[in-house]
């Protein structure tokens, strides 16, 4: 008895880890390339704080945040009633607040963590805040996307969304025929994704990670070669011929 009562506990603590590092990659992966953008672009950190503060994030998140930003965004579903099939306006809505106050709280600290003073880790906060305007529909798609996509929970949020977007461009009513097209294959792609095997969604969800790792990575080589300043203009070398 008691050796399946452990058992048991085994299987949870092990669903649980899974679970967190799952939504944590879903969720880094997601904005990971728009935050390393604004911190060297618009905030103008080095790499090196960037990159520091974007692997704190993610050793946050597996140490129990992402687990925890994902069971309160599901409270504050449940709380305000929001659905899988609410209207996508409404969801993106409810994530842009959610997500703003969590960034709000969390991020200053995580930015002055890697070396950056108190003004620019506010004003980081602050952006991080008004970001999740972007951040927060994509993080709740993302948590949507892959607890669907890796069995963990089952959800129709993806071919719901897309069949949303078909129907609103089936009412422009400018170029019919293109956006037409455009909606028949948002549809396609629902039904593409829905009839995937688990197997291939795990696939898509891994291709998906892999390619916003590299173009994380492609925003801080384009930060490199912006910084490194340029050997331009250099006085020519003068001899001595006394």
């Amino acid at each position: 008895m008691n050796d399946c009562v452990q058992t048991s506990k085994t299987r949870k603590i092990a669903r649980a880890v899974r679970d967190n590092v799952i939504y944590t990659v879903a969720v880094c992966s997601s904005t990971n390339p728009l935050f390393a953008f604004t911190d060297t672009f618009a905030l103008g950190t080095s790499n090196d704080t960037s990159i520091g503060t974007r692997i704190d994030v993610a050793l946050f998140s597996l140490l129990g945040a992402g687990i925890g930003f994902v069971k309160g965004r599901q409270a504050s579903r449940n709380l305000f009633k929001v659905t899988p099939m609410s209207r996508e306006k409404i969801q993106a809505l409810h994530d842009f607040l959610y997500t703003a106050a969590f960034n709000m709280a969390f991020a200053p600290p995580l930015y002055m963590l890697n070396g950056a003073d108190a003004g620019t880790a506010y004003a980081g906060g602050a952006i991080a805040a008004g970001m999740s305007l972007i951040t927060g529909p994509i993080n709740g798609y993302a948590i949507d996307a892959a607890g669907d996509l890796t069995g963990i929970r089952l959800n129709p949020r993806i071919p719901h969304s897309l069949n949303s977007l078909a129907q609103s461009l089936e009412k422009i009513p400018l170029l019919r025929p293109a956006f037409e097209y455009v909606a028949d294959k948002a549809r396609n792609a629902g039904e593409f994704v829905g009839h995937l095997s688990l197997r291939g969604k795990k696939s898509l969800v891994a291709l998906l990670a892999a390619g916003s790792l590299g173009l994380t990575s492609g925003v801080y080589t384009l930060n490199s070669y912006r910084s490194d300043p340029q050997e331009t203009n250099q006085p020519a070398e003068t001899k001595d011929y006394r």
